[in-house]
């Protein structure tokens, strides 16, 4: 695992079967922008924006999807 604190710049992270787990930016050290998240059969799980800070807007959800690919609600 990478020491947060050092990272700038775009980011991926990777499931041990090769697919992508994360992506999304680094800025300071703390996620920013757009971030996506996915299942380790390589569909998407979530995905939102982080603001500078590194946090997210807690009254706005986040869409999520089923490892199938079907939306639901957290």
């Amino acid at each position: 695992e990478p020491d947060l604190a050092e990272l700038e710049g775009a980011y991926k992270s990777w499931y041990a079967n090769g697919h992508v787990e994360s992506k999304g930016k680094f800025k300071d050290g703390k996620h920013v922008g757009k971030w996506t998240y996915f299942h380790e059969n390589g569909k998407k799980w979530t995905e939102g924006v982080y603001e500078g800070d590194g946090t997210w807007d807690q009254t706005d959800t986040w869409p999520h999807w089923d490892e199938n690919g079907k939306r639901y609600e957290p």
